[in-house]
């Protein structure tokens, strides 16, 4: 493939007095779509991705989806694309229409790597949408802030993203003593939400290895979600908390006995005798369910 005329190939600027941009990329269009000559479709193709004009970006687009063009013209024209964007956020963007060209896997990485680090929520989508860059993306997702990567997991559209970031989050513990608290942190309930943190995605709960502490935090945070999908009828995502509540590495090293209870009540009766009193009105007060009928049980004894 030659993805490498749009990566090094060095044509002389368009000269100043000629035609206008715009006759210049539609002249450069017509050839990359129509000339006999691969050579100089390749050619125009690669001065359309060197083009200071925005509008260079439709144009490659269009010759992409240009159904009657060769194949080589079109991965040509998508490497083009790539070659023209200043971010991970606009990579990340284009990802998606790049699983019909496999040969822009190069350019690709060789991309990733040259433009300034993005946030772990672009990396993850790069991570998912072309799987042969995870080996570039890999290191650049551990290095990420933790609570960063955490928030990801936590709200990426993609199931593939959030268990990725799990997995790396569960990979990285052996080297970050304080990487449970900082993990722990993207869980803690907000008062003000209107939804869940996770909301449109699955839940994961990296396995960290938690210490007493640790465990009860990130459990007394997913039962207070659990008292709020109980309030706003969130029966899925009260399941999906149920499912990792009852993990043995969170509910035992918490201090918890028995079986955790699907139920919202007992829920909180349960966590009463290991927190006790204070703490639990605490949570019930932060919902203004501390004299609910509903709810208020949980503190008797």
């Amino acid at each position: 493939m030659l993805w490498w005329l749009l990566l090094s190939c060095e044509l002389t600027p368009l000269a100043l007095g000629g035609p206008s941009a715009g006759d210049q990329l539609s002249q450069l269009r017509d050839t990359a779509m129509f000339h006999e000559s691969i050579v100089a479709r390749g050619e125009a193709i690669s001065a359309i991705a060197q083009h200071k004009s925005p509008d260079a970006d439709r144009v490659l687009a269009d010759i992409q989806s240009f159904g009657n063009a060769p194949e080589l013209v079109r991965t040509w024209a998508a490497a083009g694309r790539i070659q023209r964007t200043d971010s991970l956020e606009e990579l990340a963007q284009l990802a998606p229409e790049m699983r019909n060209f496999p040969a822009v896997a190069r350019p690709l990485r060789l991309k990733v790597t040259a433009l300034p680090g993005g946030g772990p929520h672009d990396l993850l989508t790069l991570a998912v949408e072309v799987p042969d860059l995870q080996s570039a993306l890999v290191p650049l997702l551990t290095a990420a802030d933790p609570t960063e990567l955490a928030t990801a997991m936590l709200s990426h559209p993609r199931t593939e993203a959030r268990r990725l970031a799990a997995g790396l989050i569960g990979g990285m513990a052996q080297n970050q003593d304080d990487l449970p608290r900082k993990v722990a942190a993207a869980y803690a309930f907000e008062p003000t939400a209107s939804s869940v943190p996770w909301e449109g995605g699955a839940l994961y709960v990296p396995g960290l290895g938690w210490n007493r502490d640790e465990a009860r935090t990130i459990m007394g945070s997913l039962i207070e979600w659990h008292l709020f999908c109980d309030r706003m009828g969130l029966a899925q995502e009260q399941q999906q908390i149920h499912n990792n509540i009852r993990s043995v590495g969170l509910w035992r090293q918490a201090g918890m006995r028995g079986s955790p209870s699907t139920n919202t009540l007992q829920l909180l009766k349960q966590w009463h005798q290991v927190v006790g009193g204070k703490q639990l009105a605490r949570i019930l007060e932060k919902q203004s369910v501390r004299y609910d009928p509903k709810y208020a049980g949980a503190l008797e004894r």
